[in-house]
């Protein structure tokens, strides 16, 4: 026990980390800024649909990390995994959500020229201002750089990077099973420790190039590997694109869409005032910025807010008085079109502004990415190694070669329920 780090985790019983092996992992689970995921919660505004998922960003990338190591583990058994792979892959799953900003991706959605949590990420992991980038260059001055060559998909061999980043990786791995269990939606559960069993390493043809690939012993693991990514599938269309969930985020967009209109109240953090001004943010203020502050915040100015309408939408976010949310998935696009401008109509007749009170939420996944015949990147496909030999999922899938590329997507109608009537009635008169 003296070598290993020991943590208990509602969804991996036991995680471990040896002391040597591993030593920088435990090192950088102490870091600040890792510690700051603790802070912002992995799914977003989903509990108020879903009251268990109160889990972190930083649990989840504590159980990726986890997952990545079991799996390299076993790699091993059959291949020769290099040390400084195995701490790529470990460090990359483990820091690949770092750059995260409030409310997950909600945030990095909001504010024009916005930049992606994987850019600041990078940033993170290369800034020699940060403990993350310190304690990197300490085991190794070429640290920081490989790392942030993995989370920008650069790193070779591949397959380290697809163990961080792909279709078939281990923060997929632990998001579905730790949501599923958090939520108490059993869509996400697969046979986890049978597809880390099944998965190899193989050579794939890339352009000129043969790279080392992830890939699944079909006659182990296809049905796994098929109940994994149907999992992820059901997941999307029940939990993530949950209607309360929807309604939630439109709403807190439409708070800080507030903020770029008017004069941010005084307290507002430098990093949330300079993204409403629509300049970019230092690293510190940013990584300043978590769910637990904004909510704080949100709740003081959903009552002493000088700004009507920014009072007003915060008290509905923070007492869950949720835009009524109608699903217009079916619609057409000229249907879809009429139908917001009537809506539109309806909300401002109601007295609201429509540019805040009548939002329409798209969400869109596709449940398995045919990647090679889109955009010829091996690399990023599912490969199986059949009988027959290597071949890509929806050549072995009846089931994946019906789902191959399918977009599914939801298109919700959001406004105030006080506002119904009206919004019923300019449908009703525009006969949309």
């Amino acid at each position: 026990m003296g070598n290993q780090k020991i943590i208990r985790d509602p969804i991996h019983d036991v995680i471990s980390f040896d002391a040597r092996k591993d030593r920088i992992v435990i090192d950088l689970l102490k870091t600040v800024t890792l510690q700051r995921l603790r802070n912002i919660r992995q799914m977003g505004f989903a509990w108020v649909a879903f009251p268990g998922a109160e889990h972190s960003r930083f649990t989840h990338s504590l159980g990726a990390c986890h997952l990545a190591g079991r799996l390299l583990d076993s790699l091993d058994r059959t291949h020769d995994i290099a040390p400084d792979d195995r701490t790529a892959a470990m460090v990359g799953a483990l820091l690949h959500d770092i750059g995260h900003g409030p409310f997950s991706h909600l945030y990095e959605s909001v504010f024009p020229d916005a930049r992606s949590h994987e850019a600041w990420g990078v940033d993170i992991i290369t800034n020699p201002e940060t403990d993350i980038y310190r304690l990197l260059a300490r085991y190794d001055s070429a640290l920081p750089q490989r790392i942030a060559d993995v989370l920008r998909k650069k790193y070779r061999p591949l397959y380290v990077v697809q163990i961080v980043s792909s279709q078939l990786d281990v923060d997929r791995f632990d998001y579905l099973l730790r949501d599923s269990r958090m939520t108490g939606a059993q869509y996400g559960q697969f046979d986890i420790e049978w597809l880390l069993h099944s998965m190899t390493l193989t050579d794939i043809e890339a352009g000129a190039r043969v790279e080392r690939s992830l890939a699944v012993d079909a006659g182990r693991g296809l049905h796994t590997l098929e109940q994994h990514l149907l999992g992820r599938h059901y997941m999307y269309r029940q939990v993530y694109f949950h209607p309360t969930c929807r309604s939630a985020d439109a709403l807190a967009k439409s708070v800080f869409r507030r903020l770029t209109q008017i004069e941010p109240p005084s307290d507002t953090p430098p990093g949330l005032r300079a993204a409403a001004a629509g300049r970019q943010p230092s690293l510190e203020d940013y990584l300043d910025l978590d769910d637990f502050l904004l909510l704080g915040l949100f709740r003081q100015w959903g009552k002493h807010a000088s700004d009507p309408v920014l009072r007003d939408l915060c008290r509905r976010l923070t007492t869950r008085n949720l835009f009524l949310t109608v699903d217009w998935s079916e619609c057409d696009e000229e249907q879809l079109t009429r139908r917001i401008e009537a809506m539109r109509v309806g909300v401002a007749e109601a007295g609201f502004d429509p540019d805040l009170y009548a939002a329409v939420d798209q969400a869109r996944d596709i449940p398995y990415h045919d990647v090679l015949a889109l955009e010829n990147k091996p690399g990023e496909d599912v490969w199986l190694l059949t009988e027959g030999g290597l071949k890509k999922l929806s050549e072995v899938s009846y089931v994946f070669r019906t789902l191959a590329n399918r977009a599914v997507r939801h298109t919700y109608a959001c406004f105030p329920a006080e506002a119904r009537p009206h919004v019923e009635a300019a449908l009703k008169a525009a006969n949309v």
